[in-house]
């Protein structure tokens, strides 16, 4: 998205082939994975969304975060996952800063970053 945020382009290779292990280190669904995915989430809206793509799509975040807290308690990882938000919410004015940084080097309006957002 960053990428995106600047203009720069993406090609659509359909026989390129990426190798990838995810979760190798951490473990897939491990706390510290949940941790860092979750925390990082906040992170994601807070630096690349401006306020009108934050503010349009909000009900959808907020569904997607309680969804979150559902299910991240059931299995037993609620406390994890708050601390991730909390710690998130720590670095609040750190990220506010690097917004400030991609949001002025943006060169991509919104209408073509909305057409990448996955909603509901």
């Amino acid at each position: 998205m960053r990428g995106q945020l600047k203009g720069l382009k993406a090609v659509y290779l359909p026989k390129a082939k990426v190798y990838h292990i995810g979760t190798a280190t951490v473990g897939l669904y491990s706390d510290r994975y949940v941790y860092l995915c979750k925390r990082n989430d906040i992170w994601v809206f807070i630096k690349n969304y401006s306020l009108r793509l934050y503010f349009k799509y909000l009900v959808s975040i907020w569904k997607h975060q309680f969804e979150d807290i559902k299910y991240f308690t059931y299995r037993g990882q609620g406390q994890v996952l708050l601390k991730s938000k909390w710690d998130a919410l720590k670095m609040l004015p750190q990220m506010l800063y690097r917004r400030f940084q991609i949001q002025t080097k943006r060169t991509t309006p919104d209408e073509q970053i909305e057409k990448l957002i996955i909603t509901d």
